[in-house]
């Protein structure tokens, strides 16, 4: 597997109330789990879904 693209988003607020959409709501598109780090630390993780 390989990356093809990555996303970088400054993130003022986070509030799971505010988690609307399909992307959300349908458990057949997998689920989110919220990581949080500074900046310096993305390096140490690794971001590729598991194997399903």
């Amino acid at each position: 597997m390989s990356v093809r693209e990555v996303f970088l988003a400054w993130l003022r607020t986070l509030r799971s109330a505010d988690r609307t959409g399909a992307e959300w709501s349908d458990p057949s598109r997998g689920g989110y789990e919220v990581v949080r780090m500074g900046i310096t630390g993305v390096g140490e993780i690794d971001l590729r879904p598991t194997a399903a």
